[in-house]
C-alpha cells in the first residue's frame, strides 16, 4: 500500500476457523457507475440487516464514513453515553471516545468506547447485532429513516455481524468473539459504599462508622481516585 499504513486494533479475537456450512444471510453486491454498495439479508425472511445503498463510503486518510438502512427502530446498546430511555433515540447523534468523564450532559464521552448494537428486526423477534472494531474517535447517527452512520477520523471499518436469532444468542455469539465476561470475585457482590471527596482517611473511617451506627448493611468500603498519588491508578497519595 505504499507504506500508508492504516491503524488495526490489536485485539486477539476468537473467531471461527471455518465457514458456516449453511449460513443463515447471503451478501448482495451492487456496483454500477453512480455508487458501490452491498446488502447483508436475513435468508428466512428477506430482510435486509445491513444496506449500505443509503450513502456509500467515505475512506480518507483521517475521515472514515459508513451508513447503513436499519429494518427497524429497535435498536439497543452502544456507549458509553447518558440515554433517557433503553431504546435508542433515533434523532441523535453521540461520540465514542474515552474521556473519563463523569455523566453530566446528553452527549459527553465518559469512561468507555462499546461499539456495538443490538437490532431487533421484526415482532417474530428475529435479533441481530453488529460490531465495529475502531478504537479512534469515533460518532454514530441515527435519522428516522431510519438509519445509522458511522463516522471515525482513523483505523479501518472493521465490522462484525452477529445472526442471532434471539437477543440472547446475539450476545453469546459476541461474547464468543470478543471474551466472556470476567467472574467477578464473591466479595465484590455485597453492599458497597464509595464516593470522591472523603479527604481524609478519618473521613472514610467515619462513614463506615455511620453506616454500621444505623445498621445499613456495608460489606465493602473504598475510596475514589482522588486518594492516589496526582489520581494515577495503581498510587496512594
Amino acid at each position: 500500500d505504499g507504506g500508508n499504513h492504516r491503524y488495526h486494533v490489536p485485539l486477539d479475537l476468537n473467531l471461527p476457523q471455518n465457514g458456516a456450512n449453511n449460513p443463515k444471510y447471503r451478501v448482495d453486491v451492487h456496483d454500477n457507475e453512480e455508487m458501490f454498495s452491498f446488502s447483508v439479508v436475513r435468508k428466512d425472511t428477506e430482510t435486509a440487516i445491513w444496506n449500505t445503498s443509503l450513502a456509500g463510503f467515505v475512506f480518507s486518510k483521517q475521515f472514515l464514513q459508513i451508513s447503513t438502512i436499519l429494518p427497524s427502530r429497535n435498536i439497543y446498546g452502544f456507549g458509553e453515553n447518558r440515554h433517557k430511555s433503553f431504546r435508542h433515540d433515533m434523532k441523535q447523534t453521540w461520540p465514542m471516545f474515552s474521556r473519563d468523564q463523569a455523566p453530566g450532559h446528553d452527549n459527553a464521552n465518559l469512561y468507555g468506547v462499546h461499539p456495538f448494537y443490538e437490532c431487533v428486526e421484526d415482532k417474530n423477534g428475529n435479533t441481530h447485532g453488529v460490531f465495529l472494531l475502531n478504537s479512534n474517535a469515533q460518532e454514530y447517527s441515527f435519522t428516522d429513516l431510519p438509519s445509522l452512520t458511522y463516522r471515525t477520523i482513523g483505523g479501518i471499518l472493521d465490522f462484525y455481524v452477529f445472526m442471532g436469532p434471539t437477543p440472547e444468542n446475539v450476545i453469546q455469539q459476541y461474547t464468543s468473539l470478543i471474551g466472556r465476561p470476567v467472574m467477578p470475585p464473591y466479595w465484590s457482590l455485597g453492599f458497597q459504599l464509595c464516593r470522591y471527596g472523603y479527604n481524609h482517611i478519618d473521613n472514610i473511617k467515619l462513614a463506615v462508622e455511620n453506616t454500621k451506627k444505623h445498621n445499613i448493611p456495608l460489606d465493602i468500603q473504598y475510596a475514589d481516585i482522588d486518594h492516589m498519588d496526582e489520581r494515577m491508578d495503581f498510587t496512594i497519595d
